[in-house]
């Protein structure tokens, strides 16, 4: 069986990119691998190093002691097709029985890139500086220490979401919450539809100009995520 599946990466090229807790790197290019898992390995995790049989073209967790192809390192198990480039998705069930008739599962996997050594799961007693030479000759390089992972913004809400000010209470402050709420970057600006009426604060203050109505707004700095508050002034 082939194990050349066709796929649609995200991490094709240097710049593409997003460090999580296994791509640790971009200066090398992270190189996609569509690869079959041979059926019957149990569930098999994101970062799993892989070795091909020969035989059967089929991708199984290396084996050092193996004689059959998967002695060799060669990928790094990403995540299953149809499932491109999700985070989220950290195993892949290949099925707990071997089948007489071995129907694999496509999957991703990296055959280059710069990884978290801490996180390459090799077969239960077999450690990964056995295959590190290896898999350098490969393009696939290994560390220890990664960066924080960037999290991204999904979205942000203002609240109150209405705002009512008048000459007696002419002030009320806005605060941002975010989704999620590990984002990295929580920094927003605010803005104001009609100044005359109301004005915003780089802090989320509301100050009361003349009687009307106002939509002030808040843009996150991490992809121009936006969230209103209506303001009504007597």
């Amino acid at each position: 069986m082939s194990e050349n599946v066709v796929v649609t990466p995200k991490y094709s090229i240097i710049g593409d990119f997003e460090y999580d807790a296994l791509i640790a790197g971009e200066k090398e290019p992270i190189i996609p691998k569509g690869v079959i898992l041979a059926p019957g390995q149990g569930v098999l995790a994101r970062g799993t190093l892989l070795g091909i049989n020969s035989t059967s073209g089929l991708a199984y967790v290396c084996d050092s002691g193996a004689s059959d192809g998967t002695q060799y390192p060669k990928y790094i198990l990403g995540l299953q097709q149809g499932q491109l480039m999700d985070p989220t998705q950290t195993t892949i069930d290949t099925g707990a029985v071997p089948q007489a008739t071995p129907i694999g599962i496509p999957a991703l996997a990296y055959q280059t890139g710069i990884f978290n050594r801490n996180a390459i799961i090799c077969k239960s007693g077999q450690v990964i500086s056995t295959f590190e030479d290896a898999l350098r000759t490969r393009g696939i390089i290994l560390v220890s220490t990664i960066p924080n992972p960037t999290v991204a913004v999904d979205s942000i809400s203002v609240s109150p979401a209405t705002l009512a000010l008048s000459a007696q209470s002419p002030t009320g402050q806005l605060t941002v919450t975010f989704a999620p709420s590990t984002a990295t970057n929580q920094n927003v600006t605010w803005s104001s539809s009609n100044t005359a009426v109301a004005t915003v604060s780089v802090a989320g203050l509301v100050t009361r100009i003349g009687a009307g109505t106002a939509t002030i707004t808040a843009t996150s700095a991490d992809d121009g995520v936006t969230a209103s508050c209506a303001v009504t002034c007597s």
